[in-house]
């Protein structure tokens, strides 16, 4: 039977769910508005003018019953200036009340009312003047800001774009009575928005190194930004290292630190909390879950593993429960410092939702030695995915130490905190103007 550590993966699972739940944040230039409602004008300095013309810009609805549907049919246009042509804006839903709740344990039965679980209930589509669908989602339960469409366009003249959004209370076919007569108030706003940057924007503009750092030390200064071979994903990786101060982001509502950008062009996120924090801070909120075991149980060597059968752990053919042994991390990071960004086959996993590598924490500027000043310290306890050793009685995973940032071979059922590791697609978009620093950190573009 295969085995996981079910408290790590729910906990896990709960931040995926929080970080996709929420709005992305967007980097936008500093904006002049004019007007209100659905006449607003928005202007930034001597840029071009973005305005939303037709009528109010309001989608509402008391008392909705299956099959209503309500839309806008709307205008932006578009005024170039003398010397900029090319103009970007964003379209967004601003939903002011959305009573709409999802059919979910709370108030599923199937004997009395048998709706369909999680069922899209509530759903926008957004078109162009062609009646073609640009974009379409779930408006179930959804309050906030949904991001509907950001274009670029090129134009010598004022210039009108017409659209439409609606929005209809779907017919499920099952019995929808905890949806009945819900109501829906919300806006359609435009705004100016910057042009995005890419990863390789990003990559250019780093200066990174190609020289091999000292990895028996600490790094407790700015070292910068160092450029490798990527044996993982082909091509070179680029990781941050020492107390650096240009790799935060901000994705999901949250702060994030960039581990590493990998060979595919894919960037390593590390979780830093709801604010972007200073290196050295000692702070509880980049932590995404405080105190929970690798493995309740740790008697056997089989339980480093991330994931693990009876018997056996992924990576080994077999397990201990007798003599002691080390991992190849041990020897690795601990007598020859040479970490690596390679994996073996049997390593590798597709998850939405990770750790960081023990690895990823020396090539950061770890390693078993104190150091409070590298951007991955924050004064607390966290586990990484990386086994250390069986030491004959006890399995070991490795950790980040929260009181010295000491990289450390914890057993695997003590209690520590989580922060989540993601990846971002090569081809994310980063608003313009941010430059990874804690006060304008790397915005992404939805």
């Amino acid at each position: 039977m295969n085995n996981k550590n079910k408290t790590l993966i729910m906990v896990v699972g709960v931040l995926l769910v929080m970080i996709m739940g929420v709005s992305f944040a967007y980097f936008l230039v500093g904006v002049k508005i004019e007007g209100n409602g659905g006449n607003t004008n928005i202007q930034a300095g001597g840029l071009p003018l973005v305005q939303y013309i037709t009528g109010d810009n309001k989608l509402e609805k008391n008392n909705f019953t299956p099959k209503d549907i309500i839309q806008k049919n709307f205008k932006i246009k578009v005024t170039p200036t003398k010397d900029i042509k090319e103009v970007t804006y964003r379209i967004y839903l601003k939903i002011d009340e959305n009573t709409f709740e999802k059919c979910d344990n709370t108030n599923f039965n199937e004997v009395t009312n048998n709706c369909e679980l999680d069922a899209q209930e509530l759903i926008y589509r957004f078109k162009n003047s062609s009646g073609e669908i640009i974009k379409e989602g779930d408006l179930t339960g959804v309050t906030g800001e949904i991001d509907i469409t950001r274009d670029t366009k090129i134009q010598e003249v004022a210039t009108e774009y017409e659209y439409k959004v609606e929005i209809e209370f779907v017919d499920t076919n099952k019995d929808q009575n905890h949806n009945i007569n819900k109501v829906f108030n919300g806006e359609i706003k435009v705004e100016f928005a910057a042009k995005e940057q890419t990863v390789n924007d990003i990559i250019l503009g780093l200066n990174a190194k190609t020289e091999q750092p000292d990895f028996s030390q600490v790094a407790t200064t700015d070292e910068g930004v160092y450029k490798v071979e990527d044996g993982m994903y082909g091509g070179y990786s680029y990781y941050w290292r020492g107390a650096v101060t240009n790799n935060y982001v901000k994705f999901g509502g949250f702060c994030w630190r960039i581990i590493r950008i990998n060979g595919d062009g894919s960037m390593r996120l590390i979780y830093d909390g709801a604010t972007c924090h200073a290196n050295g801070t000692s702070t509880s909120d980049s932590i995404a879950v405080a105190s929970t075991a690798y493995n309740t149980s740790y008697n056997n060597s089989s339980y480093v593993g991330w994931t693990y059968s009876t018997g056996s752990q992924r990576t080994l053919s077999g397990t201990a429960t007798g003599s002691s042994f080390n991992y190849a991390g041990y020897k690795r990071l601990y007598t020859d410092y040479a970490p690596t960004l390679s994996c073996n086959s049997g390593d590798v996993y597709t998850l939405k939702v990770g750790l960081i590598t023990a690895d990823e924490v020396e090539f950061a500027g770890g390693k078993e030695a104190n150091n409070t000043s590298y951007y991955l310290y924050n004064g607390q306890a966290y586990w990484t995915m990386s086994p250390s050793l069986w030491d004959g009685s006890g399995a070991r995973v490795f950790l980040v130490r929260g009181s010295d940032g000491y990289l450390y071979a914890g057993y695997v059922d003590g209690t520590y905190g989580l922060r989540p590791v993601i990846n971002l697609k090569a081809d994310t978009l980063f608003a313009t103007g941010g430059n990874g620093t804690q006060s304008k950190p790397y915005e992404l573009i939805d």
